[in-house]
């Protein structure tokens, strides 16, 4: 049973070596640059007292190295729980990439119908008189990935992100059941997520 117990204890003990060192060790910041602790440290009034000096060199190393001997395996438990919610973070992100999916597809539209709808007309000539107005060069980059006389599908896409859901509206290249480039012509706030 003893043999256990220092085995535990010996595992720890080289765990709090390994993470001193690391500490102890790792690049300092330039000489005229003081590290977030120093700055920290210089904002209180006390600190050149010695219950500050006793309680900040002395008693928090002491009690946090005890913890780290003695606690270690809840120490690795936290790193894996903390590694797993980033992970699962970086899923989460990869999934709010927004992409026009089959089931938002509205329906065709020729380009004629579209630029007829889209056309910006504005009485004190701030905006171009082409369709979408200031758009009209990304409108002519998507209108030259389609075919000639091939029509835009119209797409309504409710997309989740940052805790609200956006409505998404425009078209989207669609061919052979692949969806190609899309051009975005609405973004309205819906409501926040459930």
């Amino acid at each position: 049973m003893m043999r256990i117990l220092f085995g535990y204890l010996a595992i720890g003990a080289a765990i709090l070596i390994f993470y001193a060192g690391k500490t102890l060790f790792k690049p300092r910041p330039l000489k005229d640059r003081q590290s977030l602790g120093e700055r920290l440290a210089a904002m209180d009034p006390d600190r050149h007292k010695l219950s500050y000096k006793l309680l900040h060199h002395v008693v928090v190393p002491f009690f946090g190295s005890l913890f780290m001997v003695t606690c270690w395996p809840l120490l690795y438990a936290w790193l894996l729980r903390d590694h797993l919610a980033q992970k699962k973070r970086e899923a989460e992100d990869a999934d709010a990439v927004f992409r026009v999916e089959e089931k938002d597809l509205l329906g065709t539209v020729s380009i004629e119908e579209i630029e007829a709808g889209a056309m910006i007309i504005d009485p004190m000539m701030a905006v171009p008189a082409v369709p979408f107005g200031h758009l009209h060069k990304v409108w002519v980059v998507f209108k030259e990935s389609l075919d000639k006389r091939e029509p835009a599908w119209r797409f309504r896409r409710m997309h989740k992100t940052w805790g609200c859901v956006d409505c998404y509206e425009g078209y989207v290249r669609y061919r052979e059941n692949d969806l190609g480039t899309y051009f975005i012509t609405s973004k309205q706030r819906a409501n926040p997520a459930p």
